[in-house]
């Protein structure tokens, strides 16, 4: 796994998807991490999300159509999170929410097309 990619877990339950105020970049996010040396990106995923949620979690699959290149040249690569349990932290956020929340700044910027896939 490169070490320019960064995974993220889609944890969407009831058509919600769990997210969390990134305190850095003063905006929403989901769970996302760099993989560690050796580790491929859905293990990644799985990762950052059983770590934010506290909760066990399993990759459903690669949202390949969310897939971003990020400005810094890091490829965003999301996957499709079930989990086990009730979160610990975030919170659940529809759709219609989604548009009314300040995301990072790459998902700002792909607002239309993050709300469309999940």
């Amino acid at each position: 796994m490169s070490v320019s990619s960064i995974s993220a877990g889609l944890i969407v339950r009831n058509k919600k998807i769990l997210m969390f105020r990134n305190k850095e970049e003063e905006a929403w996010d989901v769970p996302s991490v760099r993989p560690e040396e050796g580790e491929i990106s859905a293990e990644a995923a799985l990762r950052a999300s059983e770590k934010f949620s506290q909760c066990d979690c399993e990759v459903t699959r690669y949202k390949k159509k969310l897939q971003l290149t990020l400005g810094s040249g890091n490829n965003w690569n999301p996957y499709l999170v079930e989990l086990d349990g009730s979160p610990q932290r975030g919170e659940w956020v529809s759709k219609d929410e989604i548009k009314e929340k300040q995301l990072v700044p790459h998902l700002e910027e792909n607002k239309e097309k993050f709300m469309s896939k999940i």
